[in-house]
C-alpha cells in the first residue's frame, strides 16, 4: 500500500508546496490514505494524525516521545553507519543539501531504522525521485522544534484569511510545512480544519494563492481547480473535498 501513495506524492514534492491548491490536495490525500487500509486490511480505526506540539512542548528528547516507541509507535532513530547515499550527480534525489553546513548529508541520511514496525523494511523509491533499493532512513534532530511548538501552531491558527494561513504554513512565517512534512501530514490537515471551524460561514470554502509555480502563469486557485492523485485515486475538484463532513471524506477532527 505505501508504494502507491509515494508515487502519488512524488510529482508534487518539488512543484506544489507554494501553490494555493497544496493544502486542499493534502486533505484528500489523507482521505485516500485512511480509506486504503479500511478497504484492503479491514482497518476500522480513526483518521491518524500526530499532534506534534504536545510532544515538543513536553521538553522531552525525541527518542523519548511515545510516537517513536518501538513497540507502540513508529520506531526510533536511524542507526549511524547503516546507510550510504547512492550516486546522484544530477541531484534527482535532492540529496544535495541547500545548506550543507547546517544540514550535512551524513546527518540528514543518518542511518536505517532498526527497531519498531519499519525495521528491515525495503523501499524502492527515494531519496527524492531516485529509484533505489533501500531501508527507511531517519534522523532525529531539533532544528524545527520552534517552528512546530504550541506557540507556532497558535500563530498559524490566528490567521485571518486562507491566504495568510497557507503562507504561514508554506512560505516560512512559521515553516510548519517544512517541519511537518517529513513526519505526519494529517496534523497539517487538522490545523486547516480547526482554522475553518473557527468561522465556518466565511472560511469553509475559502481558497487562494497561485495555481502554478510558473511566474508567467497568473491564474489563481479556485474551488474548481482539479487535484490529481496519480497511482492512488481519481482526480477531484477542491470544492468536492473541502468539507470533511461530506463525501468522500466523512470525518471530523478532535478539537484542541
Amino acid at each position: 500500500m505505501p508504494v502507491q501513495f509515494g508515487i502519488s506524492l512524488l510529482p508534487f514534492t518539488s512543484s506544489s508546496d507554494l501553490q494555493g491548491q497544496f493544502i486542499p490536495w493534502h486533505r484528500h490525500y489523507v482521505t485516500l490514505y485512511t480509506n486504503a487500509p479500511r478497504d484492503e486490511c479491514a482497518y476500522d480505526g480513526p483518521v491518524i494524525y500526530w499532534h506534534w506540539a504536545t510532544d515538543i512542548d513536553s521538553g522531552l528528547p525525541m527518542n523519548e516521545w511515545s510516537v517513536f516507541d518501538p513497540a507502540a509507535g513508529f520506531g526510533g532513530d536511524g542507526v549511524p553507519g547503516t546507510y550510504t547515499l547512492p550516486p546522484d550527480p544530477d541531484n534527482v534525489g535532492a540529496t544535495a543539501s541547500p545548506s550543507p553546513e547546517m544540514l550535512p548529508p551524513n546527518l540528514v541520511y543518518k542511518g536505517c531504522v532498526q527497531d519498531g514496525p519499519f525495521a528491515n523494511l525495503t523501499l524502492h523509491l527515494g531519496p527524492g525521485r531516485l529509484v533505489t533499493t533501500r531501508c527507511l532512513v531517519r534522523w532525529f534532530h531539533s532544528l524545527w522544534r520552534r517552528q512546530l511548538d504550541g506557540t507556532a501552531v497558535g500563530k498559524v491558527l490566528a490567521s485571518t484569511s486562507f491566504e495568510e494561513f497557507r503562507v504561514a504554513i508554506d512560505q516560512g512565517k512559521s515553516e510548519l510545512h517544512g517541519g511537518g512534512h517529513p513526519i505526519i501530514g494529517g496534523e497539517i490537515d487538522r490545523m486547516w480544519w480547526l482554522w475553518q471551524q473557527a468561522d465556518p460561514e466565511r472560511r469553509l470554502y475559502e481558497v487562494s494563492g497561485p495555481s502554478s509555480t510558473n511566474p508567467n502563469v497568473a491564474d489563481q486557485t479556485t474551488l474548481d481547480n482539479e487535484l490529481r492523485y496519480p497511482g492512488s485515486g481519481d482526480s477531484r475538484k477542491i470544492r468536492d473535498i473541502i468539507d470533511t463532513s461530506l463525501e468522500p471524506s466523512c470525518f471530523t477532527y478532535d478539537p484542541l
